[in-house]
C-alpha cells in the first residue's frame, strides 16, 4: 500500500505488496486507487504514465462532481465513467472544495440530520456506508467495476471518488477481500486515508471558517474524516443481510469463486 507521490493527488496509493492470507503478493503498479484528479500537475501525469502505466481511469463521481472538478486528462488512458451514487449524499460525496456555499449546505445538512434525528457521527456515517450493501444501484456500480478490472489485461487500473475515501474505500475493500487479503489489513489501508487527506480537511475546515464554533469544526472534522467502524459497517451489512461476503460476492456482484479466482491469477503473484 505504497503512497504515490503525486503533488495535485495526495491520496494516491498503489496497492501493490500487500500480503494476502495464502502468502501472494498483490502485483505492484496494477491496483492503483485515489481522490480527486482534477488538479493533476504536468509532473503527476508523467508519473502515472511512464511509471506506473497507468491505461485507465474508473471515475465513481456523480455527475455533478464531474462537471465542477474534470479530471486531467491524460493522454492515451482511457476514462470509464462509474458512478456509484445515484445522487450526491453528504459523508459520500464530498463536493469541490470551491464551491464553499454547496460544501457548507452539505455539511450543514448532514448536521441538522444528525440532531433532528438523534444520530450520532459514528451511527451516521455507518448508515451512509452501508447503503453501498443495501443500494441495488451502488452494488450494481461496483460489479461494473469488477468487470473492468477483470478485463483490464495490461497497465494500471486507477479508481478514484472526491476524496478517495467513502466511494474508494469501500471499492478497495471489497476487492481486497475477494484477493484474500485479511480484514486488518484492509481496515490500515483504509484508514490510511486519514493520513494523506488530514492538510485537505483542515484546507476546507479554514474556508468553511467555523472558528467560531468548536461543535462545528468537531463534527466535520469527524465526518469528512475516517474510522475504522465506518468500513465496518460494510461488511456488518454483508453479514446481516446477505450471510457473508461469499454470497454477496457471488449473487450481488457477479463475483462467483471461478471469477474471483481469475481476478486473483490476474493482481497476485507468488
Amino acid at each position: 500500500m505504497a503512497r504515490i507521490e503525486l503533488t495535485g493527488a495526495p491520496n494516491t496509493r498503489d496497492l501493490g505488496g500487500i500480503t494476502t492470507q495464502d502468502g501472494r503478493k498483490i502485483v505492484p503498479k496494477r491496483l492503483l486507487r485515489s481522490g480527486d484528479l482534477s488538479t493533476l500537475t504536468s509532473q503527476d501525469c508523467k508519473i502515472l504514465v511512464e511509471q506506473y502505466q497507468l491505461k485507465r481511469v474508473v471515475d465513481f463521481r456523480t455527475e455533478q462532481e464531474q462537471t465542477k472538478s474534470p479530471d486531467v486528462k491524460l493522454e492515451g488512458v482511457q476514462y470509464i465513467d462509474n458512478p456509484i451514487l445515484g445522487k450526491a449524499i453528504l459523508g459520500i460525496t464530498h463536493e469541490s472544495t470551491k464551491k464553499h456555499t454547496d460544501l457548507y449546505g452539505l455539511i450543514a445538512a448532514g448536521i441538522q440530520h444528525m440532531r433532528d434525528t438523534g444520530l450520532t457521527v459514528v451511527q451516521y456515517m455507518r448508515a451512509m456506508y452501508q447503503q453501498f450493501v443495501h443500494d441495488q444501484f451502488s452494488r450494481k456500480q461496483y460489479a461494473k467495476f469488477f468487470d473492468i478490472l477483470l478485463n483490464a489485461d495490461n497497465g494500471a487500473t486507477l479508481w478514484h471518488c472526491s476524496a478517495g475515501k467513502d466511494r474508494v474505500g469501500t471499492g478497495t475493500a471489497l476487492l481486497l477481500s475477494m484477493l484474500g487479503v485479511d480484514r486488518q489489513t484492509i481496515i490500515e489501508d483504509y484508514l490510511l486515508t486519514g493520513k494523506y487527506t488530514k492538510d485537505n480537511v483542515q484546507h476546507i475546515l479554514d474556508m468553511l471558517n467555523f472558528a467560531h464554533d468548536e461543535n462545528m469544526v468537531q463534527l466535520t472534522s469527524q465526518i469528512m474524516g475516517v474510522d475504522s467502524r465506518y468500513i465496518e459497517a460494510v461488511f456488518d451489512a454483508i453479514d446481516q443481510e446477505f450471510g457473508g461476503t461469499d454470497n454477496f460476492f457471488a449473487t450481488q456482484l457477479g463475483m462467483t469463486p471461478d471469477r474471483i479466482a481469475k481476478l486473483q491469477s490476474i493482481y497476485l503473484s507468488k
